[in-house]
């Protein structure tokens, strides 16, 4: 509803912020105020907007931005610390930390569609012999960019690859559908990955 994170975006109905404050915890609306917020609800819905780039982006196909922690497989050397920085994704073997130190639950409440504070980054903390893969979309070109957001002195591959620049890869990917991230030396700390097609399209 009124944001740019959902396939399919309306307008915000009159009222509806009281909903909103009601799961939070606020004050409970009278039944028929509530019922009158459902029916503009239903009209605003009627005047719907698609908004492909965000079905773009849940497909993966580029460009597109995928948060670090959106792994779909991991292989981890050495086993994470037994005590957890967050509650996300627990189960499995990766290290997600906070970016800025702090240990807790991660807050996913954006109702509107809004970026996440900066306090709720999460960054992938790889280490040597540490690889994960992403599932990615089908490619408008067999040549991909590739561009990592990571801090860190540790060195890293994507499909075996060194980076033709610092974080940066070109590949050839015709067909593949999986990108495979791999620290090899030292640590790094990676936040999101941006993949962008280049070159000539698939015939």
């Amino acid at each position: 509803m009124d944001c740019k994170n959902s396939p399919v975006s309306f307008q915000q109905t009159k009222g509806w912020q009281k909903l909103t404050d009601y799961l939070d915890g606020k004050k409970k609306p009278d039944c028929t105020r509530a019922q009158k917020i459902f029916d503009n609800l239903l009209e605003a819905i009627k005047n719907a907007e698609y908004l492909s780039q965000v079905t773009d982006a849940l497909l993966r196909r580029p460009p597109v931005t995928i948060p670090a922690y959106a792994y779909a497989d991991e292989t981890i050397a050495a086993p994470k610390c037994k005590v957890p920085s967050t509650d996300f994704r627990v189960s499995s073997s990766a290290r997600l930390v906070f970016a800025d130190g702090h240990n807790g639950c991660v807050d996913w409440c954006r109702y509107g569609g809004e970026e996440q504070p900066q306090r709720e980054t999460l960054h992938l903390h790889l280490k040597a012999g540490d690889m994960v893969t992403y599932r990615i979309g089908r490619l408008s070109s067999a040549f991909l960019k590739v561009s990592l957001k990571a801090y860190g002195s540790g060195l890293m591959t994507v499909q075996q690859q060194q980076p033709t620049e610092a974080f940066n890869w070109h590949l050839f990917m015709k067909g593949e559908t999986e990108l495979q991230l791999a620290c090899t030396y030292g640590e790094i700390w990676v936040e999101e990955l941006y993949l962008q097609c280049e070159g000539n399209s698939h015939e």
